[in-house]
């Protein structure tokens, strides 16, 4: 059983005072969890989206749910894991304001943590077939002091941790997309416009390579998005992908980093590296 300990955050809660983003705690042990909690009348279906991901997902490098509860006309809640570290967009913050930059074994850690969640949600065997996460930035990636057994963690830096899937869609759902409107793509595409891959709203599993190269651009360039124009001036969006694509990181890095970002950049989605190429690669550089 849970209890809730304090509100982090309004969303989802429409000006109630019953739902929104909690800290809760196991009643018998005191373990701390997130627990979301929608309004049934308001919720567009993130929640459920990611009870539904999460349902068929297991890896240290994504976040753990707990438990989840959806009842006809009644609250949808979803139990979570609770990083004790924050989110890589507060690393992001705090290193900007002391003008530190990351060193790259760290920024080599995120690159290969997420690598490896996405090879998890793209070879996905659950129910309905693979998961494209679709929303990945540095807001959603989270930092523990512990594994994901809860035991305390004896390297030099924090777990790192892929949540936020409210916004992901299963091989299934694509597919069923794809009959219904096959010009519209993901009927769900709210993805972050600073993070939108080139080909939206046409994602592919090739679309979360694009966005883990994003979020790694905006690590060692310490800022929490690339500062893209809105969505509608396609034409200096494409000039300033051009721009990112061809200087991706900042000269402290090295050349092997460099090239593995460019890669992921790419404009066109088949010339950039599946998710487990991508790994692959990553546990090469790291080892060379």
């Amino acid at each position: 059983m849970w209890i809730t300990v304090r509100k982090l955050s309004a969303e989802y809660s429409w000006n109630s005072t019953k739902y929104g983003v909690w800290l809760a705690e196991r009643l018998e042990t005191g373990e701390p969890c997130v627990l979301k909690n929608a309004d049934p009348v308001y919720d567009s279906g993130g929640v459920r989206q990611e009870i539904i991901a999460l349902g068929q997902l297991s890896h240290n490098n994504i976040i753990k749910m707990y438990d989840h509860k959806i009842n006809a006309g009644e609250d949808v809640s979803i139990f979570l894991e609770y990083c004790d570290r924050g989110t890589l967009a507060e690393f992001i913050e705090e290193q900007s304001m002391s003008e530190y930059i990351p060193p790259e074994e760290f920024v080599w850690h995120v690159f290969e943590s997420i690598a490896a969640a996405l090879t998890e949600c793209h070879r996905s065997q659950g129910t309905d077939g693979r998961i494209v996460h679709l929303n990945i930035k540095p807001g959603n990636v989270f930092l523990s002091s512990k594994s994901a057994d809860g035991a305390p963690i004896t390297s030099a830096y924090p777990r790192i941790v892929l949540g936020d899937f409210e916004m992901s869609i299963t091989e299934s759902q694509h597919a069923r997309n794809m009959r219904e409107d096959p010009k519209e793509g993901h009927e769900n595409h709210n993805t972050d416009n600073d993070f939108l891959p080139p080909e939206a709203p046409m994602f592919s599993f090739r679309s979360d390579v694009y966005q883990l190269g994003l979020l790694i651009y905006c690590l060692c360039n310490v800022v929490d998005d690339p500062g893209f124009p809105r969505w509608g001036n396609s034409t200096k969006r494409t000039k300033l992908l051009k721009k990112i694509a061809f200087k991706p990181i900042s000269k402290t890095y090295s050349v092997n980093l460099f090239e593995l970002v460019w890669e992921c950049l790419q404009l066109d989605p088949e010339a950039r590296p599946q998710s487990w190429e991508l790994l692959d690669k990553i546990r090469e550089a790291r080892q060379s």
